[in-house]
């Protein structure tokens, strides 16, 4: 019979490893994909860039233990946390480190960044887009993915302005 019990255990231990590499299952699997998904972003390869866009927008936005990584803002307030530092901040405070993130890849003049229209329209409708509507502050957010848009020349490529703008054709 204790044999049995062990056997029994080492197998559901077995599951759960092999459901934390499909990231079926375990703690943080949604911070994993993010940075699985931005690493693929910032491959050379459109293919790639694409597969992370998809990735994200299917396995990391839908994912719960992403939100708070995502959203730190609306987790802490979710939690009950009692300072209220982001709101003295503006509309600025910190949404998540998505827009950071993409921003570096935007301002990237290699070819792991983005240096064309499709790379920028994709990012837009795939990733920021729908970010943008997944957000728990949803009008902060689109605040300061439009002040992409408003930005100058010479502090962000035409590609980031163009992304501020085409970000919210899926959302009109």
């Amino acid at each position: 019979v204790e044999k049995k019990e062990e056997e029994v255990a080492e197998g559901e231990e077995e599951e759960k490893e092999r459901g934390r590499c499909r990231g079926d299952k375990g703690k943080g699997v949604g911070v994993e994909r993010y940075k699985a998904s931005l690493e693929l972003m910032r491959s050379v390869y459109c293919d790639d860039k694409l597969a992370g866009m998809i990735l994200f927008q299917e396995r990391v936005l839908p994912d719960p233990s992403a939100a708070a990584f995502l959203y730190p803002a609306a987790a802490q307030a979710e939690a009950g946390a009692e300072g209220t530092e982001g709101e003295d901040q503006g509309e600025g405070h910190d949404l998540g480190p998505l827009l950071r993130d993409l921003a570096d890849i935007f301002r990237d003049p290699s070819e792991r960044g983005v240096s064309d229209w499709s790379t920028s329209d994709w990012l837009s409708t795939k990733v920021l887009g729908p970010w943008v509507a997944h957000h728990p502050r949803r009008r902060a957010a689109a605040r300061a993915l439009m002040g992409w848009a408003a930005q100058r020349s010479g502090t962000a490529s035409v590609w980031m302005r163009r992304a501020g703008m085409v970000s919210f054709v899926n959302l009109v």
